[in-house]
């Protein structure tokens, strides 16, 4: 009896530990802070170190305990993503290749956690 509790309640500690925030993909509703950009998604999963901005993936590349950087490359540009883990503020920018000096673009995002992606069922 004592054999089988043991199990019992090792088997719950585990399962607990599967369940982390930390491996689970988390999303949020982002809007421009000067309003000139719709509202879109951003998915953030740190166990696959990637995220998502309006479906375009970017490498997480640091990960420390005030932000998460996001790198993303083509053949033309460098594009970048900060995200701060406790105000939900994402700063977006982007580089031409021949240029990593001098971005291109720049905008900072209000990010908020967003429910619409639960499952109800």
């Amino acid at each position: 009896m004592k054999k089988l509790l043991a199990i019992m309640v090792l088997s719950l500690l585990f399962n607990g530990c599967s369940n982390n925030e930390n491996n689970k993909e988390v999303f949020f509703k982002c809007l421009n802070n000067d309003s000139t950009e719709r509202e879109y998604f951003l998915s953030i999963d740190l166990k696959k170190k990637i995220m998502k901005r309006a479906t375009v993936i970017y490498k997480i590349k640091e990960i420390n305990d005030t932000r998460i950087y996001g790198l993303n490359k083509n053949n033309q540009y460098e594009n970048n993503l900060i995200f701060d883990r406790f105000t939900g503020e994402l700063q977006f920018s982007s580089y031409k290749k021949n240029d990593l000096n001098t971005p291109i673009d720049i905008a900072i995002y209000s990010c908020v956690k967003s429910i619409k992606h639960k499952k109800l069922i």
